[in-house]
């Protein structure tokens, strides 16, 4: 078997995810089972026999398979008997792309007479009890790529040239053989990883439930470190989550609001983002720099800059209005503000140099003396708290900046992330300069590549509106005057002109990267771009409020993607495009296909594409996007730098000599199928971790989602298709 060959030679696990000794099945546990749990957990194995994953997935899916069963058993001796049989029913009804078995016609039979059978009450929580199984099983999955990775991690040299895992590391040690240190830094420093939020609400998985899960998942991997008396208490708080998970509704009792889903991204946040990003930046130091890391400057740039569609995308939504994206914008806002605020504050606290092994500079005295300035009580509160500790006292000065920057008050608040930033670096030079290089460029160096990641915005939010609309708007506005001097304006005009206002507002309070992208679904022309332009400036009576916009050509239908080339060269001429493209290098950004629209063409789903490229190559690009092979098949999209709908990752590396577009590299599979049987082997050793699920996941999407995947753009030769990881 996989774990046993990885385990023998270490040298296969840096070449594939090695298949992990399971966690929750060793001798030392088995000991502490009573004998009906080892029968149970016997007959839960061989239940799970035929289902086509490694091992150790299988040891923690038949341990949740006895646990689950147990609580059916302490709530309804009936019911754990029917979902015995509903199961066994379908994993015996799966079968290959070969065709259906007589065996698996029959149970798919008894499947169908036993559900058709039960009443609404049983029905209702057998679902439950499936859906948390399905919960438990990808539980399992996540835990064992998880411990792979770590497994894989551990084989990896420190001297190493690049970590194999990261692929941030293998691209930037490619870039320096091909291109040199110097060219490689700078396309480096030009880097941008730009996921987007976008919101289902009608496949939400409830806060209560995800909850729960975090914790089934922590108590999972507690398993392995644990014996006797503890590994008992571990068990009962298994089965007590899992009879509350099996007892609670997976569907929320109400619709969330558009400012009710901008909850999902800050949780997110929370639990993954702030944390996560900069330990990923960090990673790539650690390679680069080796003992050096967290002793100087950082080479690794803050690229990661998430975007949102919730309460911004309005095309076909109702429910998302100027106000709703001006309340769900002040809700980033603040909670940003406040996680910078503590944790500045937590570093302050913790930065407990005194003066005379850590004597400030001259430009943290001055700081300092500008930070009286502004406010003498503030001051004197943080000076009491660290009289001869003056980084400290920046520190926690600088914390209590950003909590009036909630409030707005004028005379202390930050006017900007920058400003901001530009504090941090007066401690971090500080520090630094009087030999406290670790603390410079250790916790100071992460709270400034948190503030470059999500400024006081959290995430760029994206507006999104129907091109029809903007048309209407303008025939409204030049046949009643914009400010209905003619006539009362249509309600639809006076939303859009709002719209643009809230734009404003949102880049006065939160910086123009926190709502400068505005895009036209449905794109047929350039004078669709041109019409956006024009309400923008139609929207406000001084010219200088006027927001600024990277408006953004969506090109969905078959006949907008011929006419692509024609479109952007026409655009490209637009005064207002002109002058963007000269404060952004000449970049601009394209987006390609999105959801439904292009059923006609065959595609039942489309994935989303969004790249930016230098002006000069966007009409070659632009050919090179189009879909040439329809299916009749749904189809799971990938792409080098573009993942499925409705999430898009999009590069911000220009292209130069030959324009290279990752929509061009779609490869469509099948989706996954559930529970398929064990293949014969054929004598080659299958891959330890698919590379494809292989649980089903019916219930288990979430409503907003941000996972993409990104690979550095190379040149290729005419006609072929880019290598994937």
């Amino acid at each position: 078997m996989a774990d046993k060959q990885a385990q023998k030679d270490p040298s296969l696990a840096s070449a594939a995810a090695p298949a992990v000794a399971p966690a929750s099945t060793p001798e030392v546990e088995k000991s502490a089972l009573p004998a009906s749990a080892l029968v149970e957990e016997t007959a839960a194995k061989a239940t799970l026999s035929a289902v086509d994953v490694p091992e150790s997935i299988r040891g923690n899916m038949a341990l949740f398979l006895r646990l689950v069963r147990k609580v059916l058993e302490e709530s309804d001796p009936e019911m754990r008997a029917t979902f015995d049989v509903l199961l066994d029913d379908a994993i015996k009804a799966s079968y290959d792309e070969g065709g259906a078995t007589e065996e698996a016609t029959e149970a798919f039979a008894d499947l169908e007479r036993v559900i058709d059978g039960l009443d609404e009450a049983h029905a209702t929580m057998l679902m439950r009890a499936f859906v948390a199984y399905f919960h438990l099983a990808n539980i399992c999955e996540e835990n064992y790529r998880d411990e792979s990775l770590r497994l894989r991690e551990r084989t990896v040299p420190t001297t190493a040239e690049a970590d194999p895992i990261n692929d941030i590391t293998v691209a930037y040690r490619q870039l320096v053989d091909e291109c040199g240190r110097g060219k490689a830094m700078a396309l480096l420093n030009r880097l941008e990883f730009h996921p987007v939020f976008t919101a289902h609400p009608t496949e939400a998985r409830r806060k209560a439930v995800e909850g729960k899960i975090r914790r089934i998942s922590g108590l999972l991997q507690q398993r392995s470190e644990l014996g006797g008396i503890a590994l008992a208490e571990n068990e009962r708080q298994l089965l007590q989550e899992i009879d509350a998970l099996v007892r609670t509704s997976p569907i929320a009792h109400k619709k969330p609001t558009p400012v009710e889903e901008a909850d999902t991204v800050i949780d997110i946040f929370d639990r993954t983002l702030f944390q996560m990003v900069p330990e990923v930046y960090r990673r790539f130091d650690d390679w680069e720099l080796g003992e050096k890391a967290g002793t100087v400057p950082p080479v690794c740039p803050a690229f990661f800059h998430p975007g949102s569609w919730i309460g911004s995308d309005r095309d076909g939504n109702p429910n998302v209005t100027a106000k709703v994206s001006r309340q769900v914008a002040e809700k980033f806002r603040v909670h940003m503000l406040e996680t910078l605020a503590d944790a500045t504050h937590f570093i302050g606290r913790n930065l407990t140099l005194d003066v005379a092994s850590t004597p400030p500079s001259d430009q943290l005295v001055n700081l300092w003396n500008h930070q009286r300035e502004m406010s003498e009580v503030i001051t004197a509160r943080a000076i009491g708290i660290s009289a001869s500790e003056l980084h400290r006292a920046c520190m926690l000065v600088i914390a209590e900046r950003l909590r009036a920057t909630i409030v707005r008050t004028a005379d202390i608040m930050y006017a900007s992330a920058e400003d901001f930033i530009s504090d941090l670096r007066c401690v971090q030079l500080s520090l630094a300069k009087a030999g406290a290089a670790r603390t410079a460029y250790g916790p100071i160096q992460k709270l400034i590549w948190q503030a470059q990641t999500f400024g006081f915005h959290m995430v760029e939010m994206e507006f999104r509106q129907h091109s029809l609309v903007h048309s209407r708007a303008l025939a409204d506005i030049r046949e009643h005057g914009r400010w209905g001097e003619r006539g009362e304006l249509a309600p639809m005009t006076r939303e859009v002109l709002d719209t643009f206002r809230a734009i404003g507002q949102i880049q006065r309070k939160n910086g123009v990267a926190a709502a400068r992208r505005y895009i036209i679904s449905f794109t047929k022309s350039a004078q669709n771009v041109a019409d956006v332009y024009e309400l923008a400036h139609l929207a406000f009576a001084h010219e200088a409020d006027v927001p600024v916009l990277d408006v953004i050509p969506l090109f969905e239908q078959v006949e907008d993607l011929e006419n692509a080339v024609k479109t952007l060269d026409e655009m490209i001429k637009l005064p207002e495009v002109q002058r963007r493209m000269a404060q952004t290098g000449r970049r601009l950004e394209v987006m390609l296909g999105y959801s439904d629209s292009s059923k006609p063409t065959g595609l039942r789903r489309t994935p989303s594409i969004s790249s930016s490229c230098t002006a000069e190559a966007v009409p070659s690009a632009a050919v090179a996007a189009r879909q040439t092979a329809p299916s009749s098949r749904s189809p799971r999209a990938r792409s080098t730098a573009a993942s499925s709908s409705p999430s898009r990752a999009r590069s911000s590396l220009p292209a130069t000599e030959t324009p290279r577009w990752p929509a061009a590299t779609w490869s469509l599979s099948p989706a996954p199928r559930c529970c398929s049987p064990r293949r014969p082997s054929s004598g080659s050793t299958p891959s330890p971790l698919p590379s494809t699920p292989t649980w089903p996941r019916p219930w288990t999407s979430t409503p907003a989602s941000a996972t993409s995947t990104f690979s550095t753009p190379r040149a290729l030769p005419s006609g072929s298709p880019p290598s994937r990881r």
